[in-house]
């Protein structure tokens, strides 16, 4: 059943790309780590951020439209429905470093994103040769967050990412891709959950700020 679905995916991706030149689509797994900021109003310590650093997974796809460019910097930008999962983990320490809750987070996520794709820009330096710089933006929804948590709300996250991306093509309309992200998110979580979410530590607002290394694959046009 997997293995028949899967198929059929990629024939509509293909079949899309063959029907619509400037179609795009890109699918990339992503692993890379989190710093989580909770920012603890403590009458003892004052305002502060409890820091702790967790792994992060993300399985993104990215739809849109590829809007080509005539001039000796950019090949095109493409406009994208920015969409996936990822897993990470609700986080806080105390002032001493210490872990005193975590909690298992999966998330479904729905955005927009821009990628400007350099035209046969080429360097000597750290700079790829098929650079392809993306940003995008939206919201993240909260799916699982443990066991008998019996949350009032689930959390919702805004998000930013900036990537820098190197396409390997392989054809004039597919190519592998290598991709690094840092990205920003700010969560809403309901006053009530506190004590669930966060061992009665009064957190007046939590942060995320972190980096994703990917390696996926692009259908569109070169």
């Amino acid at each position: 059943m997997k293995r028949k679905l899967i198929i059929t995916i990629l024939f509509t991706f293909l079949f899309s790309s063959a029907l619509f030149p400037a179609f795009e689509l890109s699918l990339i797994p992503k692993f890379g780590f989190q710093i989580n900021l909770p920012n603890v109003n403590s009458s003892k310590f004052g305002m502060n951020y409890y820091r702790s650093l967790e792994s992060k997974v993300d399985i993104n796809l990215q739809l849109g439209y590829k809007f080509k460019i005539n001039n000796n910097i950019l090949n095109g930008i493409s406009l994208l429905f920015d969409t996936g999962f990822d897993g990470t983990f609700i986080s806080i320490k105390n002032p001493y470093n210490y872990q005193v809750n975590k909690i298992d987070i999966f998330s479904l996520y729905t955005g927009i994103g821009l990628k400007f794709e350099f035209h046969n820009f080429k360097s000597n330096f750290i700079l790829p040769e098929n650079m392809t710089l993306g940003i995008a933006s939206g919201a993240k929804y909260g799916v699982l967050t443990g066991d008998n948590l019996n949350l009032s709300r689930i959390p919702i996250s805004v998000y930013a990412r900036l990537t820098l991306e190197e396409r390997f093509y392989q054809t004039e309309k597919y190519a592998f891709l290598v991709s690094i992200d840092l990205f920003y998110e700010y969560m809403f979580f309901n006053k009530n959950d506190i004590n669930k979410l966060f061992y009665s530590y009064d957190v007046k607002n939590y942060h995320s700020v972190g980096f994703t290394l990917g390696i996926g694959m692009m259908f569109g046009s070169k």
